[in-house]
């Protein structure tokens, strides 16, 4: 069953910021999507050896996010207009520009855009990935570290000019920059 998250803001005891829901998605391909349901191209981006370098695709409409697990569960936190605030545990983070368009949009792990669709509403963000591990990867065995379990923050902040940019790079990372801003729709 899909669910879908309309905008409904509510205190997190945990937490002096807002959240604006969580819920699971798969993990395919070590991706996680964010995309314009009307996009043509939904969550089917070429992607390069340049892209999995800096840790995402991106073409507007449509960013996928590298995550380094293959666990086929990731748990999903989503943030509005607040300040970002990175957590300690923190794997990898990464801003970019992002258009919300009249649909929304949809969340997923690359399981065939049967994401999940969220109602945000239309404007520029300034869109923040931040990655890390449910597990700390160091108390397994290093050939078990990318079956274990992941969590994201996806902050969406209204900002009309955002520059790219990798806020927290991990080992598997090595972008070039100027970061890349285009991808080719797989048709």
């Amino acid at each position: 069953m899909v669910t879908c998250w309309n905008l409904l803001f509510h205190n997190d005891a945990e937490a002096d910021f807002m959240k604006f829901g969580s819920f699971n998605t798969g993990v395919l391909w070590h991706t996680v999507w964010v995309y314009d349901p009307l996009d043509p191209g939904g969550l089917y981006s070429h992607i390069t050896k340049q892209h999995c370098n800096q840790g995402f695709v991106w073409r507007p409409g449509c960013v996928g996010f590298f995550v380094e697990t293959e666990e086929p569960d990731l748990s999903v936190e989503i943030w509005m207009d607040e300040a970002v605030q990175l957590a300690s545990d923190v794997v990898r983070a990464i801003q970019l520009p992002f258009k919300v368009g009249q649909e929304g949009i949809v969340i997923c792990g690359g399981d065939g855009g049967k994401g999940t669709p969220v109602v945000i509403p239309v404007g520029s963000y300034a869109l923040t990935f931040e990655n890390g591990y449910l597990i700390d990867p160091k108390s397994v065995d290093p050939i078990d570290v990318d079956m274990l379990p992941m969590w994201c923050r996806l902050w969406f902040n209204r900002q009309d000019h955002v520059e790219p940019k990798i806020l927290v790079q991990d080992a598997e990372l090595s972008p070039t920059y100027p970061l890349c801003m285009q991808a080719e729709i797989i048709r």
